[in-house]
């Protein structure tokens, strides 16, 4: 098994039949290498994974006969099991050929198993959870690898709606991680920049298929107007962390917003276009410069966000922060003078 690359897939089990997810290594001779497995979320059954387990069939090949694992990555990916046998697997069919061969106390034990250790040792491992709710964990990985989690009982990965064989069964389920779920802020490099869904990856990003719920900024279907006066559709925007990147497909990544959200029958007007609808205006330092139009080129505004008069025009030199109380109303009475340049708080 060479040059293969597993990535970003949703693999659920609902019925009860004994073989695992996937099995690579186990009983056959293979030489794995070269291959990605990442990013993927497999629920209700172990995913055997880089065994070396090949099947002898002589006494010599019970003491030479070996599988090989190197340059491998598991990355990113939330399991329910990932095993792999090795040396320390007592093999059955390894002690049945040495018995049949006239071995004084045959065992299974195959010392010469150690070429494919990289799988056990996490070479090339990262980010993963391992939830070790399918069946036992005598196969664990020595070392897990960075920022990975393997656990050796049965742990609740939070999902949405585990809808596996080791969950409600059913099938279907919804595997986005919940708040407060392990899966999240595990991740901080990956092959693939966005999920199964086609949401946009972050970092810190989550193990697993699928990212969290994106956050809409807009109700759904609201219409934003726009300066030619034609709608257009409201969007939703994931929201990141402070000081976090949004990695796109092409182009730089620019700085992840930090906003505020503003009520949804809000109105505010610019000095040459209409009403919007929940208009949110973010600004990092609180001395950036925003563009107002062609009125006054640009002004220095340190508010976070301003929500004016519905009948208002204004053009913004400096402003001390506004606030809005808890339902949306302004905090502050507003004068605003028939010279449009000047406002005056009254009651700050």
């Amino acid at each position: 098994m060479r040059r293969h690359a597993v990535i970003g897939n949703i693999v659920e089990r609902i019925g009860n039949d004994p073989q695992p997810l996937w099995s690579i290594g186990e009983d056959t001779s293979a030489t794995m290498s070269y291959n990605i497995i990442e990013a993927n979320t497999t629920v209700g059954d172990r995913t055997n994974t880089f065994y070396s387990d090949p099947v002898p069939t002589t006494l010599a090949e019970t003491d030479s006969l070996l599988n090989q694992a190197f340059v491998n990555r598991i990355a990113n990916n939330a399991l329910d099991l990932l095993p792999s046998k090795h040396d320390m697997f007592a093999d059955p069919t390894t002690q049945s050929v040495r018995a049949a061969a006239g071995v004084s106390n045959p065992t299974g034990y195959r010392p010469q198993m150690i070429e494919a250790w990289s799988m056990i040792h996490g070479v090339g491992h990262e980010s993963n959870f391992d939830a070790g709710r399918a069946g036992i964990t005598s196969y664990a990985l020595e070392y897990a690898g960075l920022r990975t989690t393997q656990n050796l009982l049965p742990v609740s990965a939070g999902f949405v709606s585990d809808r596996s064989l080791l969950g409600s069964g059913v099938g279907g389920g919804d595997y986005r991680p919940l708040a407060g779920s392990p899966l999240l802020n595990r991740v901080l490099r990956g092959n693939s920049d966005v999920d199964f869904s086609g949401l946009a990856r972050i970092s810190p990003s989550v193990a697993g298929a699928l990212q969290s719920a994106n956050v809409a900024l807009l109700p759904a279907g609201t219409l934003a107007a726009t300066r030619s006066g034609q709608p257009g559709l409201g969007i939703a925007f994931q929201l990141a962390t402070a000081g976090g990147r949004i990695a796109h497909r092409a182009g730089p990544a620019p700085l992840a917003w930090a906003t505020l959200l503003a009520p949804a029958a809000a109105a505010v007007r610019s000095s040459d276009s209409g009403t919007m609808l929940a208009l949110v205006i973010g600004l990092s330092p609180s001395n950036a410069l925003l563009a107002q139009g062609a009125a006054e080129g640009r002004v220095t505004v340190n508010a976070a966000a301003l929500i004016g008069p519905g009948n208002s025009m204004l053009v913004l030199r400096s402003l001390a922060p506004l606030l809005l109380d808890a339902v949306g109303r302004s905090a502050v009475t507003l004068d605003i003078t028939a010279d449009i340049r000047t406002l005056f708080i009254i009651n700050p």
